[in-house]
């Protein structure tokens, strides 16, 4: 599945993890250290609650192009999801995890 949602990055006054991401489609939010770290997370945020989305059989939201506004100082940017490439990856992992060499 390929998709398209908002995210909202504010700069906080917290010293670790100074960035705040809201992810509004999803409902939900995470720290990150910088603007670059964050939209990385939130990428794998999203990946995550569009598996537990399915998990669950509830609905994804739509791909949204839609920025929303915001009176701050804020980054508000769009993040790109392609959750093929998330589970390429966790299958990987999961092969490398459990491989084991015999004696």
């Amino acid at each position: 599945m390929k998709a398209v949602y908002p995210i909202v990055m504010t700069k906080c006054d917290r010293e670790y993890y100074p960035y705040y991401i809201d992810i509004p489609d999803f409902n939900c939010s995470l720290h990150a250290t910088d603007p670059y770290t964050g939209m990385k997370q939130a990428r794998k945020k999203i990946f995550e609650q569009i598996k537990k989305l399915k998990s669950f059989n509830e609905p994804i939201p739509p791909s949204n192009y839609v920025i929303p506004t915001n009176h701050y100082s804020d980054v508000i940017t769009l993040i790109d999801i392609d959750t093929s490439e998330f589970e390429k990856e966790q299958k990987t992992r999961n092969f490398f995890k459990f491989l084991t060499v015999p004696e």
